[in-house]
């Protein structure tokens, strides 16, 4: 698989992630729906991504794909606050940064654990 059909999803995933941070307001969310909700569903998405072009691309091991890409998370998500510093009406937020990280390694374990399932099924078919 090519290094552009792995890499491109993560970067235009990011892309999205920085387009919302530039924004003022968001959409409001459903009352149970918090922000940190938000975050870590989002993160999951991209750390899903990253592990699945880690996996793939630089054939990493199960852990080091799932470390890998919670530490890619972690950094984007850093950045990502930095960012906002500099929007208007926008904050910084630690427990921002930690929903971030612990939904990239949410989603990178969960692109693991599907690979894995995937893996055994074809093994089995």
């Amino acid at each position: 698989m090519g290094t552009l059909r792995l890499w491109l999803p993560v970067v235009l995933y990011c892309g999205m992630i920085f387009y919302m941070s530039s924004m003022e307001t968001l959409p409001d969310l459903p009352a149970k729906f918090t922000d940190k909700i938000a975050h870590f569903v989002v993160y999951s998405g991209l750390g899903w991504l990253v592990a699945r072009a880690t996996s793939r691309g630089l054939g990493l091991s199960p852990l080091r794909t799932i470390i890998s890409a919670s530490l890619v998370c972690l950094a984007y998500g850093i950045s990502d606050e930095l960012h906002q510093s500099f929007v208007p009406g926008r904050a910084v937020e630690v427990g921002d940064v930690l929903a971030d990280f612990i939904g990239g390694l949410a989603g990178a374990y969960l692109y693991g654990e599907a690979a894995r399932w995937r893996k055994k099924s074809d093994a089995g078919a």
